[in-house]
Order: C-alpha cells, then sequence, then structure tokens
C-alpha cells in the first residue's frame, strides 16, 4: 500500500468515525428532545445551536414573537440549554413569592461569558451566589431606601437641574442669535448624563460632570468650570457605561466558542471586555482613593455618608451604616466586592431612569390631556409658585404623576424580560422541569396582556388610580413588574420613583414642552433595557408663553 493510499484510507475512516459519531449524537439529541416529560410547545430545534438561528436579536424580540406563536408558556433551547418563557401574571406567583427560600433566588443558570466579565460573584443582579447576595441586598435595601438618602436624592435633582438649565439657555442664546435657529434638544443625550451625574453624586459624593461635558460638545464656547481632563474623563465614563450594559447581554447570549473563534463575534467581545475593564478600572482607583481618605480622616471626625464610604467601613470601627452585621456576615467587604457594588448601582441606575423619562415626555407630547392632569397636580401641591424648592413630601402626594409613571413604564417596559433559575425540579401549572431550567419572564407581553388589562394598549394613566378603596380600579397581582417581583426585586424602586417625580416638576413646571417631531414613532433600541434614541424636544419658559 502506497503512502497516498494510506492517506485516503485514513481520511475516508476518519470521515466515517466522524459521521458515526454525528449520527449517534442527533438520534441522541432527539430521543431527548422527544422523550422529554409533558412538552411545551414551541419551536423545532436544530442540534448544537437549539433555536439560536430562527430567534436572533435582544430577547424582547424573541418574546413577542414565542407568545404570538406558541401562547403563554412555551420553550426554546439556546444551544442545549432549555428556556422556559412565561406571559401571564397568573403563572409567575410561584417564581415571584417573597421568601428566602424561594426556588427562583438565582437569576440565570450559569454563563461562562458572565463570569468573564465578573458580575456572578458580585453586586445582586447577576449575582448567583446567595450569601453574597442576600448580604448586598440587605445593604442596598438599607442605604437606597433611607429617608435622608431620598431627600438628599431630591436635593441633588434641583441643584444639578439647575445647573443644567443653565447650560440650555446659553445653547439657546447661541442657536438664536448665531444662527438664527430654532433651539431644540435631545432629552435622550440629556438625561443619560444627568441621570449619570446624579446617581454618581449620590453614590460617592463626587461630580461626574457628564452633561457639562455634552455642552461643551454642542457649544460655541467651553465651560470653564471643570479641567478639560474631567471632560475627558466624564466622556470615556459615559461611553463606558453604555458598553458595560451591551456587554452584559452580549457575554449573557453569545456562546463560548463563537466568541472565541468566529471573526466578527471574537472583535466584538474583545472590544466589550476592554470597555469593561476600562470600566471596572476606573471604579476601583475611586475605591481606593475613598479608602485612603478614610485612613486619613481622623477618628474623631464623622464620615460624609455616601454609598461608597458605607460599602467600605461596613463591618469596620467605622462602620457609618446601621450595622448590619450578623452572624453569617460580620466581615468588611474587599475592594473588589465594593467596586462591584458601585458599578452596579450607578450602571443600572443610570439608563433605567434616563429611558423611562424620555418616554414619560414622549407619551405627554402626545397625550396633552394627560399633561393637562399632571399640571393641575403640580399647582395644588406648589399652588403659583414655579420656583419654590422641591420636598420630598410633596411628591408623596403627586398620585396623578405616579400613575402616569407606571403607565408609561408598562407600555414601554424599560425591563423586558426578568431572568430566573430554578435552584430545585419543580412543576409550573402541568408542567415539570428539572433543577437548572432557565425561567425568561415576558413582562413586555404581561404588561399588555387582555386576561390583565382592559384596552391593554391604550395610554390611560387613571386605570393606576382608586386602588384599594370599594369600586376602585384593581391591579391583578404580578401584572405590573416594573421593577421586577419577589426578593430580587429591584431595591433602587423607592429611588427612581422619586428622581421621576422630581425631574417631571422641575422641567414641566417651568417649561412648555412640545415634541419637535410630534408624527414621528418613538425611536429605541435594546441592549439590556430598552432605550429612547433621539427624542427631540422644543421647551418655552411657561412665564414667557403666558
Amino acid at each position: 500500500m502506497s503512502f497516498i493510499d494510506i492517506i485516503k484510507f485514513l481520511f475516508w475512516n476518519i470521515i466515517g468515525y466522524a459521521l458515526a459519531i454525528f449520527t449517534f449524537y442527533l438520534a441522541f439529541y432527539y430521543f431527548k428532545y422527544f422523550s422529554r416529560y409533558r412538552p411545551l410547545p414551541g419551536p423545532f430545534p436544530l442540534p448544537f445551536v437549539g433555536n439560536r438561528l430562527q430567534y436572533r436579536g435582544h430577547p424582547a424580540t424573541w418574546a413577542k414573537r414565542l407568545h404570538e406563536e406558541y401562547g403563554d408558556i412555551c420553550e426554546i433551547y439556546m444551544g442545549g440549554e432549555r428556556h422556559i418563557w412565561i406571559s401571564r401574571a397568573d403563572l409567575v406567583e410561584k417564581i415571584f413569592r417573597p421568601s428566602l427560600n424561594n426556588n427562583y433566588l438565582i437569576r440565570i443558570t450559569h454563563r461562562e461569558g458572565l463570569d468573564e466579565i465578573d458580575v456572578t460573584t458580585k453586586g445582586i443582579t447577576f449575582n448567583r451566589s446567595l450569601d453574597s447576595w442576600t448580604f448586598n441586598r440587605k445593604f442596598f435595601n438599607q442605604a437606597i431606601s433611607s429617608l435622608s438618602f431620598m431627600k438628599q436624592n431630591v436635593i441633588w435633582t434641583q441643584n444639578l437641574f439647575e445647573e443644567m438649565e443653565d447650560y440650555w439657555r446659553e445653547l439657546k442664546f447661541q442657536t438664536e442669535n448665531t444662527s438664527g435657529k430654532e433651539f431644540t434638544l435631545n432629552i435622550s443625550e440629556w438625561m443619560i448624563r444627568f441621570t449619570t451625574d446624579v446617581i454618581f453624586t449620590l453614590t460617592t459624593n463626587k461630580r461626574a460632570y457628564s452633561f457639562a461635558n455634552y455642552f461643551n460638545q454642542l457649544s460655541n464656547t467651553k465651560t470653564k468650570q471643570h479641567s478639560e481632563i474631567e471632560m475627558v474623563e466624564s466622556e470615556n465614563l459615559i461611553k463606558n457605561i453604555r458598553s458595560w450594559l451591551h456587554a452584559l447581554q452580549f457575554f449573557m447570549d453569545t456562546p463560548s466558542l463563537w466568541r472565541k473563534y468566529i471573526p466578527s463575534f471574537k472583535k466584538r467581545s474583545e472590544y466589550l471586555k476592554s470597555e469593561v475593564d476600562r470600566l471596572n478600572n476606573t471604579f476601583m482607583e475611586l475605591v481606593k482613593q475613598r479608602r485612603k481618605e478614610i485612613e486619613m480622616t481622623p477618628e474623631d471626625e464623622q464620615l460624609i455618608p455616601d454609598m461608597l464610604s458605607m460599602l467600605l467601613t461596613v463591618n469596620t470601627p467605622r462602620d457609618v451604616t446601621a450595622k448590619l452585621a450578623d452572624e453569617h456576615h460580620t466581615r468588611p467587604l474587599s475592594d473588589e466586592e465594593v467596586r462591584g457594588n458601585i458599578l452596579e448601582v450607578i450602571s443600572a441606575g443610570v439608563d433605567t431612569t434616563a429611558n423611562t423619562f424620555c418616554f414619560i415626555v414622549y407619551h405627554l407630547g402626545h397625550y396633552p390631556d394627560v399633561k393637562e392632569k399632571m399640571l393641575q397636580e403640580f399647582n395644588s401641591v406648589f399652588r403659583d409658585d414655579l420656583s419654590r424648592p422641591i420636598e420630598h413630601e410633596d411628591l408623596n402626594k403627586l398620585v396623578y404623576c405616579d400613575a402616569i409613571i407606571k403607565e408609561v413604564s408598562r407600555l414601554m417596559s424599560i425591563v423586558p424580560v426578568i431572568f430566573r433559575m430554578s435552584i430545585k425540579a419543580d412543576e409550573i401549572v402541568k408542567y415539570s422541569f428539572p433543577a437548572g431550567t432557565q425561567i425568561n419572564v415576558n413582562t413586555h407581553v404581561i404588561h399588555t396582556h387582555p386576561s390583565h388589562w382592559k384596552d391593554p394598549e391604550k395610554f390611560d394613566p387613571s386605570r393606576f388610580l382608586n386602588q384599594g378603596v370599594p369600586g376602585g380600579n384593581k391591579i391583578a397581582k404580578n401584572s405590573l413588574l416594573i421593577f421586577g417581583g419577589g426578593l430580587r426585586m429591584c431595591p433602587g424602586k423607592n429611588l427612581a420613583m422619586t428622581e421621576l417625580k422630581a425631574l417631571m416638576v422641575l422641567l414641566y413646571r417651568k417649561y412648555d414642552v412640545e415634541l419637535v417631531n410630534i408624527n414621528e414613532p418613538v425611536k429605541y433600541h435594546y441592549s439590556i433595557v430598552k432605550s429612547c434614541d433621539d427624542l427631540m424636544i422644543r421647551i418655552k419658559d411657561r412665564k414667557e408663553k403666558q
């Protein structure tokens, strides 16, 4: 036998073995699929990829198509992993049961990609360590929900809004007196930067100068208040936070082999990793600086109780929290843990609040009757005083504002999918599934499900009024999941509602606000959240209009 014959023999044998292995895998794969217990409806999966090729894009787009085709509970396969999608409020009651014994306290199945960007053992969002998550949740609930923190939020929101107004006035002067054009604002860009500054200041007692930097990009003259280095760092922070949110989605959904060997995915992976590393380094430097400041502060001098100082001093002799230690959590947090927590608070708080506010502006622009009722409520609380400082107690009186926020959030679903994982084998309705099954709660469909809502596509804030009174409106349990549900509900919900109502008062109490393109549909894209794109408005001083 010649050398060529040997090569041919080996080649065909290898091909034969490969085909045999593939055939065996194919038979085993579909045997498991067709013999699964009480199968759910769903698209037919392919070997290796499952349903990835049928449902590309953001999970929110899958969610809508899945519900249309397969109903309120169905399944898809991501590679070999089974995902259960649930789209009706009564089916998620077990998932959101508020108990530490809940079978669904972990958000997601193990994802190597999320390990790579270091989010599965820190913070609360994707933290798979229940011990670590329990302590962090306890900390966030105390720090973010405290009355003093809420009041400080209102103060900073007003102070920073006044500064932003100064920039708007300067830009208006430049626009109208230099080019003669109409002055308009891209409120989506301003709000991302504004909320970055508010959250950054609240959590670290330092400024991010985000909207000052945006003013510099738009203005003929630069602000003299901040250095060029501060402006560059500010823009990098905004860019890195946005990349971090994209990275969460990318590394959660993209298989390891794709990230390593498919050129376009590999390039995207490397870029997002570098952005995440840059953001981590920025926050780690901030943590180290603050730790040094604390060490240099005399023991008889009180520390500023911002969130960063709370995280760094918890369970130490200089603890500025309300003593969170218990028999399970007695040690101080490491710099890495503090960095992960503070990064999550800032990154998660920026986009959700900013984009919700933009969608509120969009809807108020299309529903003048709703805006008029809101202004009447402002007048009942603040009278005709357009500049009286807002007190935290004022915001509790804004019941109709609260209803507007809920109705906009219902229709727009900033977080369109809520992730949970079964820790043990379980059953929902008549369907059983093993431990480690990924459960995806389809909030967008639940928020517009005709079983839960009358005229579900209609914008009607009044549906949230008169709850809990005889003959009043009733909201079905788990049919409104703006902040999630159960013990893993967002701990910043009260902070977000306070911030949103304060912004509504600050903008609409003083200005008449109009959409530049009233006939244009709202533009948005998905990362881990629904993000508003390029919402152009024109504002006119209400006193000037009168």
